[in-house]
């Protein structure tokens, strides 16, 4: 996928393509980059229309990416850079939902870092905001040889100290979670529960959470009605549900388990196999139909594709708790 491509395609709907200006090469992202790319464009644009530059009518957005060469290593380098915005505004409303301190930027730093294999900067400057990613070209690029164009046509980012500028006031503000939120430690204390609706299970996965002081614990597999019906025995249900679209019952029952989980306010891990075709695919297949709120469950739910590591579940464990 292009990575200009899948960016226009994320602020596209905002309708600001005449105040955000692209710089850099022909890039392909493989799949996994691409979707955690855009979901990050997503929460700094939702962010810059509540409180940076596309909340004012002069505010513009420079896009920049390129691929640098450190180390003997190749990185890609994203960056985010907003102008003429408004005033810096320090002192944040807990009560705003998704400011840059909130659940958005603790998104972002969890798609970086588990999706992407990278580091993230963000800093609050007064000419505005500047969002910097840096990860290895390994988990970004599709195409070597596009990636070796890149290199030969680097962009460099514009002359400024904006990504070194240290603004306590801002910095303070940045780290408070909006009320709605759980602060950012109750992810990382745990142990947090969660069960398993699947057939098959990556053992790796269950070592990792067997490691003492981890923040996610494994309660049960369940994989036939007396071990879904068993989970009601108690009130204390799991506070999220991992589940397999390729689980081995009628597609019916897994959608009658999810709805009653659901009810009882579990939430959701969707396990696939493709990211892009089985969920549309399962649905369809349904033989009662597809209610309206398990349509929203499959396609707002965190989803993993499988095989998954330990990393990648416990950052979808993490959202779908959040």
């Amino acid at each position: 996928l292009p990575m200009e491509q899948v960016l226009r395609q994320e602020l596209e709907p905002l309708g600001m393509q005449d105040r955000v200006h692209f710089h850099g090469a022909p890039l392909n992202l493989q799949t996994r980059a691409a979707q955690a790319l855009s979901m990050i464009a997503h929460e700094l644009a939702t962010n810059a229309a509540k409180y940076g530059a596309f909340s004012c009518d002069t505010g513009r957005v420079d896009l920049s990416w390129r691929i640098v060469t450190g180390n003997g290593e190749d990185h890609f380098e994203f960056v985010w850079r907003e102008y003429d915005g408004p005033p810096l505004n320090t002192e944040r409303d807990d009560e705003k939902e998704d400011g840059e301190g909130g659940f958005g930027t603790k998104l972002i730093d969890l798609l970086c870092r588990a999706e992407l294999r990278g580091k993230s900067e963000t800093k609050l400057s007064h000419d505005g905001l500047v969002f910097k990613l840096t990860a290895p070209c390994t988990e970004i690029v599709g195409d070597t040889s596009l990636a070796s164009a890149a290199e030969q046509h680097t962009v460099e980012v514009a002359p400024s100290s904006a990504i070194e500028i240290d603004v306590p006031a801002a910095e303070e503000a940045m780290a408070r979670p909006p009320s709605r939120m759980a602060p950012m430690s109750d992810y990382t204390v745990g142990p947090h529960r969660f069960v398993a609706l699947a057939d098959m299970w990556p053992v790796s996965v269950s070592r990792g959470m067997e490691q003492e002081g981890h923040r996610w614990q494994l309660d049960r597999f369940v994989c036939s009605s007396a071990e879904f019906e068993a989970l009601f025995d108690s009130d204390d249900l799991p506070t999220v549900a991992v589940i397999d679209l390729s689980l081995n019952q009628p597609l019916d029952k897994t959608a009658d388990w999810m709805l009653r989980l659901d009810e009882c306010g579990v939430r959701f891990v969707v396990a696939v196999d493709d990211l892009n075709e089985q969920i549309p695919a399962w649905l369809g297949r349904l033989n009662g139909g597809s209610s309206a709120r398990l349509v929203e469950l499959l396609t707002s739910s965190p989803r993993v594709q499988k095989p998954f590591g330990l990393e990648r579940l416990c950052l979808a464990l993490d959202l779908a708790r959040a």
